[in-house]
């Protein structure tokens, strides 16, 4: 597998992962997955295998030290093979390059999955947004410091 930076090119398929990857009131319109992939700020990662992409993240820098994981997306039938935690290691390495050191992220309270998946990775839940996807279905905003203290457990630097 080898990660790369998106391209115009890209978009398609990239559409075609989001809405195969999730319901049809969870995954982007096209026209906000191309907002996300032209702000400034924004990143987005591609996955690919063989010529193939498997998967993308799409992660934002917002105001001072923290960021966005907009979203991960793994094309059904390649997920539990490391494609997303490769994504999310290099997004997250990405972003703390560029100054950030929260990243804070949402995905769909009940799909606990995904929940464990983010916890896996350091994420912890901070709140449940009620009502926050179309159709009113709730989420759970996880959150991670993506750069460590600069000091040991006894407040000493590191």
């Amino acid at each position: 597998m080898t990660l790369r930076a998106y391209e115009p090119r890209d978009f398609e398929p990239l559409f075609e992962i989001d809405r195969a990857a999730f319901a049809a009131d969870l995954a982007y319109s096209r026209a906000e997955l191309r907002s996300y992939l032209r702000a400034p700020g924004c990143r987005a990662l591609i996955a690919e295998e063989d010529g193939e992409i498997v998967g993308f993240a799409i992660a934002c820098r917002e105001r001072a030290g923290c960021g966005h994981l907009v979203t991960l997306d793994v094309r059904p039938g390649r997920q539990r093979r490391g494609i997303g935690s490769e994504l999310l290691r290099a997004i997250e390495e990405g972003l703390a390059a560029r100054g950030v050191h929260t990243l804070i992220l949402e995905t769909l309270a009940g799909e606990d999955g995904a929940r464990r998946f983010y916890e896996r990775h350091g994420y912890a839940v901070v709140r449940r947004a009620a009502g926050y996807y179309q159709g009113g279905r709730d989420a759970w905003v996880m959150a991670k410091r993506t750069v460590p203290d600069s000091t040991d457990s006894k407040g000493s630097p590191g």
